[in-house]
């Protein structure tokens, strides 16, 4: 099965060391997943989806790295996952649009996911220009409104993207 283009172009924005702990929002039939896993050593994938069809799709394309302990899918929302004490170096999501309309929640999740150094991505397939004017400042606003610092936007290319953290306790 063939990788769209922009998702690998994704997956280099997220700068991934072998030995991450990733997080995967929306994983669907796991392309991105796959390109995540085969950067990684030490480090472990958990994937998510509230689709089951999509997460059935996504074990077949994953099942070497599964077999490996290399990915974990699921089964769930972001907001009912249980993922107990865990936290993660790098958090993304693809094409997920709770983000920039039901953010409160999904935001919270991630913050408290996130390692305090951990940075969260979220991607968007380059849409059209008219989109982008809609989309982009709700996004940065939400994102700026659940104590997330915007470390970088990317609008060029096949792909829009917001990196962010965790605000420090200074305020930055």
């Amino acid at each position: 099965m063939t990788i769209p283009k922009w998702i690998a172009a994704a997956v280099e924005l997220l700068e991934l060391q072998p030995d991450d702990h990733i997080l995967e929002i929306g994983c669907g039939n796991g392309a991105a997943a796959v390109l995540v896993c085969e950067r990684l050593a030490g480090g472990h994938l958990v994937a998510l989806d509230r689709s089951e069809k999509q997460i059935r799709l996504a074990r077949e394309r994953l099942r070497p790295y599964l077999q490996a302990g290399k990915v974990s899918l699921r089964v769930t929302a972001l907001e009912s996952a249980s993922l107990d004490d865990a936290k993660f170096d790098k958090i993304f999501a693809i094409n997920v649009n709770c983000f920039w309309l039901r953010y409160e929640q999904p935001l919270a999740v991630v913050m408290r996911l996130l390692k305090p150094d951990g940075m969260f991505f979220v991607f968007y397939e380059h849409p059209a220009a008219a989109k982008m004017i809609e989309m982009a400042p709700v996004l940065r606003t939400n994102l700026v409104e659940s104590s997330f610092t915007i470390r970088q936007e990317v609008t060029t290319g096949p792909v829009y993207c917001l990196v962010s953290s965790p605000q420090s306790e200074e305020g930055e």
